[in-house]
């Protein structure tokens, strides 16, 4: 308003946040509400909107069980990406216990019969999906347990 006044033609409003998107997007004069990460989702999303279900994660493959309670994943932050949050694994009752450059710990329920076992794949939740897209030049794009496309990630890398 105060640009439009001071005689200057705005054509387009746009917002960040897109924690709050239904409040921003009824707002006078917003013309746009980029979807951002929120198309994707992530666990930092899954707190605050926890009706949406992540669409993107990382697979990854058990290869050590070294000690009861442990096991090592061959998926670390180069593949998930970790700078602002732990991701999430889809063990019943596992924690990530940490993720190094290139394995991840998870640390298991021992009263849990659904533990995964050597050679087993787990799916991991990036907390942030912009820091694991970024970590990958492609993205498979999976509808009801069929592959239907693999998309490129062109820009992946390319920072000036």
């Amino acid at each position: 308003e105060m640009a439009e006044r001071a005689g200057l033609d705005v054509g387009v409003v746009s917002t960040g946040g897109s924690y709050n998107y239904e409040l921003v997007a009824v707002m006078d004069g917003v013309t746009e509400v980029p979807a951002g990460t929120y198309a994707l989702m992530d666990e930092s999303y899954r707190a605050y909107r926890s009706q949406f279900s992540p669409a993107a994660r990382v697979i990854s493959s058990v290869t050590s069980l070294p000690e009861d309670g442990l096991a090592i994943v061959d998926g670390g932050h180069k593949a998930i990406g970790s700078d602002t949050g732990v991701p999430s694994v889809d063990v019943p009752g596992a924690v990530v216990k940490g993720l190094s450059a290139e394995h991840g710990s998870l640390i298991l329920d021992s009263a849990s019969d659904g533990n995964p076992s050597l050679g087993d794949r787990v799916w991991f939740t990036p907390y942030d999906v912009g820091e694991c897209v970024n970590l990958h030049d492609y993205m498979h794009v999976v509808r009801n347990g069929r592959l239907e496309a693999i998309w490129d990630i062109p820009a992946r890398g390319h920072y000036r």
